[in-house]
């Protein structure tokens, strides 16, 4: 199993170390399935007290990261209909929908894979994502992004950290995401 990981300064100097919640005990998440934004499909959590993350199950792709919360709005919140739950605050990593996100190339040929949710699991301070890519042979890929926040070393910023496992890769074959959004992301390990 490969293993990639992503982490990002979301510059949160306001917040010291303590602020990220990771004091050893275990964490309780709360994932909203809904249309956020407008958009279907998303599954929205808090990361930790400064941190919402908002994936698209539709694409299987970090949709956005937050500092604030969510706006409940709408049926079945309020007695408003047409509406639906909105971010508040402020947004500190976005991918819009605009292009294919996972691209494979294999044997020089570029494939844009059908994907597909397979759902979540929650780790002791992190949530897992799981889906799969699959390939126009019927082939899938698996993939497991994972989600977590801890402190920079020196405790003045907070860091999301974006981890992908893949199962079931062919020969040849390599899988690629873009890195976009406006976060600076500074460290890849492969």
């Amino acid at each position: 199993m490969m293993n990639l990981v992503l982490a990002g300064l979301l510059l949160l100097s306001p917040w010291g170390a303590g602020a990220a919640n990771q004091s050893g005990g275990s964490k309780t998440f709360r994932v909203v399935r809904c249309n956020l934004n407008g958009l279907p499909r998303m599954a929205a959590l808090p990361l930790s007290p400064e941190l919402w993350v908002a994936f698209d199950c539709v694409e299987c792709r970090l949709y956005m990261a937050w500092r604030g919360g969510v706006s409940f709005q709408g049926w079945p919140y309020d007695p408003r209909r047409g509406l639906g739950p909105v971010v508040q605050g402020e947004r500190l990593y976005f991918e819009a929908s605009d292009d294919q996100v996972w691209t494979i190339l294999q044997g020089g040929e570029t494939i844009h894979p059908a994907v597909r949710f397979r759902g979540y699991t929650f780790g002791e301070l992190s949530i897992h994502f799981h889906f799969a890519l699959i390939l126009p042979t019927g082939e899938e890929i698996k993939v497991f992004e994972s989600l977590s926040t801890h402190s920079s070393e020196d405790g003045s910023e907070l860091v999301l950290q974006r981890r992908f496992e893949f199962a079931g890769i062919p020969e040849n074959t390599r899988v690629q995401m873009p890195l976009r959004g406006n976060t600076p992301w500074d460290r890849y390990e492969v």
